[in-house]
């Protein structure tokens, strides 16, 4: 669950993202009675967390970033996406991008909002690191899935990436203080230095 301005964002698996007042949604709820807002089913279901970024350059609310945990064997695969919600019209949340890595699955993320960026923990693929300021919904046709989201894989977004030098399983990623750590399942905690800027 992810929790910020009253509001109360709960992963529920293959039945999506609820979106709750739990004092700052307008619907009189509170954390003791929160109330729906409305749920969003995103493409693929498995909805692992959240994150509801808060954009300080510009004030932008607009985006919740969705992991979805497909499956996997510890130490050689993993499967799942990053989701895009536009919750510009809060009780209509829409899904318009996402992020794919071939073979690769999220489990956790935690994002920069001072420089706009999303550290995710991709288990055998390390840890991927995206700009997610500006809009995150444009793109042109051939940058597309066939559902009309747009791959962020296609549009620059990837900014770096960490695949440690062995095989890696990362499950857990934090940002804090200008650092980024990271827990392998294979028995490591990796300490990488920020991205400066996206």
């Amino acid at each position: 669950m992810f929790v910020r301005d009253g509001l109360l964002f709960t992963a529920e698996w293959n039945d999506g993202v609820g979106i709750w007042d739990i004092g700052g949604g307008g619907k009189g709820g509170t954390i003791s009675a929160p109330v729906r807002i409305t749920r969003v089913l995103t493409y693929g279901g498995k909805v692992h967390n959240l994150w509801w970024f808060h954009d300080p350059t510009n004030g932008s609310k607009r985006y919740v970033f969705v992991g979805e945990e497909g499956s996997g064997v510890i130490g050689s695969s993993s499967s799942g996406d990053i989701h895009v919600l536009d919750i510009s019209t809060i009780t209509e949340p829409k899904e318009v991008a996402r992020y794919h890595v071939p073979n690769g699955g999220v489990h956790n993320f935690s994002v920069d909002e001072a420089n706009g960026l999303l550290y995710a923990a991709y288990y055998n693929a390390g840890v991927k690191v995206l700009n997610v300021r500006g809009d995150l919904g444009a793109c042109v046709g051939g940058q597309k899935t066939i559902e009309g989201r747009c791959e962020l894989s296609l549009t620059g977004r990837e900014r770096a990436f960490f695949t440690g030098t062995v095989p890696v399983y990362v499950w857990g990623v934090h940002f804090v203080g200008g650092s980024v750590f990271a827990s392998d399942m294979l028995g490591s905690i990796w300490k990488m230095r920020a991205v400066s800027r996206p």
